[in-house]
C-alpha cells in the first residue's frame, strides 16, 4: 500500500508525484483497530456476565459477544459436575443453529482432556490424530479446526468454551486463543457468583423454612398447652360429676326406674366429654360395672378407693 503525493511544477505545468510505501503503518493501524474493537468486545462481555446469574443465560451473552470478533459457526459452553462426575452442556451451537445436547460421563474427550490439563487446546489440523496422539478419544463429528480454554474454577477447571469448524482447517489464530482465554476467565468469575447466589438462596430458603416450622411448633405447642389446661379444668368437675352418679346409683335403696334412667343419661354424657378431652385414653368411670354388679350390702371398696378417681371405678 502506498501513498502518493502529486506537485505541479509552475514554469512548465509538469506534475511529480511522490510514492511511499505506508503497509506497514497500515497494519499498524489496523491492528490497533482490531485490538480495540476486541477491548471494546471484552468489556462488553465483562458487563454482560456481571448481570447473569443464570448459568444458561450467561453461556447465550458469550457466545453472543464471541461472535462479534471470532468464527462461532459452532460453539459450546460445557461444565463439570464434579460430584457426578459428568459433563453437561448449558448452550450447545452447531453450523449457527443450538441444539440440545444430553450431559454425559467425564470420559478422554477433547472437552475433559482441556479440563483435566487445566491448559487450552488449538488444533487447526489434523484434529483426530493429533488428539489421539494426546491420548483423547474424540467424541462425536470430527472438526477440521478445533479450540477450547478452559474456565477457571475454584481448585480446579469447571468447565470449557469450545469453538469448532467441521468444514476449514486453519480457523483459529493465537490471538484468538489469548482472547478466548480472557472470556473464559470473565465466565468463571460469573460462574461462580452465580453458585454463590444459588447457595445463598437455597440457605435463605431453608432457613425460612426452619423459621416457618420453629414458629408452627411454637403455634401448636401454645394450642397444645392451652387445650391441656381445658381438659383439666372441664375433666375435674366431670369426675365429681360422673363419681357423685355414681354413688346415687349404688346407694343401697335403689332409685327409681326414671331416677336411674336421668343417672345413666348424666353418666353417658361425662363419658362422651371425656373421651373428647383426653381421646384414646381408658374411660374415667365403668358404668357397665358400676350398674350390672352393685356391691352388696356390708361390702366395701378396695382399701384406698377414691370415687372421684378418673382411670378407677368406684
Amino acid at each position: 500500500m502506498f501513498r502518493i503525493s502529486l506537485a505541479r511544477a509552475p514554469e512548465d505545468g509538469s506534475i511529480a508525484a511522490l510514492m511511499i510505501d505506508v503497509s506497514d503503518e497500515v497494519a499498524v493501524r489496523r491492528q490497533l483497530f482490531e485490538r480495540n474493537h476486541v477491548l471494546t468486545v471484552l468489556n462488553d462481555v465483562g458487563a454482560a456476565l456481571s448481570a447473569t446469574l443464570d448459568p444458561d443465560a450467561l453461556a447465550e451473552r458469550v457466545y453472543e459477544q464471541i461472535g462479534r470478533i471470532m468464527r462461532n459457526t459452532t460453539f459450546y459452553l460445557a461444565l463439570h459436575d464434579r460430584e457426578a462426575n459428568q459433563i453437561s452442556f448449558p448452550l450447545y451451537v452447531e453450523d449457527r443453529t443450538k441444539r440440545g445436547a444430553r450431559s454425559r460421563p467425564f470420559g478422554s474427550g477433547m472437552t475433559e482432556y482441556v479440563i483435566r490439563s487445566g491448559r487450552p487446546l488449538l488444533l487447526n489440523d489434523e484434529v483426530e490424530k493429533r488428539a489421539r496422539a494426546l491420548g483423547i478419544e474424540p467424541v462425536g463429528r470430527l472438526a477440521g479446526s478445533w479450540l477450547g480454554v478452559p474456565i477457571p474454577g475454584d481448585s480446579a477447571p469447571s468447565g470449557v468454551i469450545a469453538l469448532q469448524d467441521y468444514d476449514r482447517t486453519g480457523c483459529f489464530t493465537l490471538n484468538d486463543l489469548e482472547v478466548l482465554t480472557i472470556v473464559a476467565a470473565q465466565a468463571g468469575v460469573a460462574l461462580r457468583n452465580a453458585h454463590l447466589f444459588a447457595s445463598a438462596r437455597q440457605a435463605y430458603r431453608e432457613l425460612s423454612e426452619a423459621q416457618a416450622r420453629l414458629l408452627q411448633t411454637e403455634r401448636l405447642r401454645g394450642v397444645t398447652e392451652t387445650v391441656g389446661a381445658l381438659n383439666h379444668e372441664i375433666n375435674n368437675p366431670l369426675t365429681a360429676i360422673a363419681g357423685n352418679a355414681q354413688l346415687l346409683m349404688r346407694d343401697a335403696q335403689r332409685p327409681g326406674a326414671e331416677t336411674c334412667s336421668k343417672l345413666e343419661t348424666i353418666l353417658e354424657a361425662a363419658r362422651r366429654i371425656q373421651r373428647v378431652t383426653y381421646p384414646g385414653e381408658p374411660d374415667i368411670i365403668d358404668v357397665e360395672r358400676s350398674v350390672a354388679a352393685p356391691p352388696k350390702p356390708g361390702e366395701t371398696d378396695e382399701p384406698g378407693s377414691d370415687p372421684g378417681a378418673p382411670g378407677r371405678a368406684a
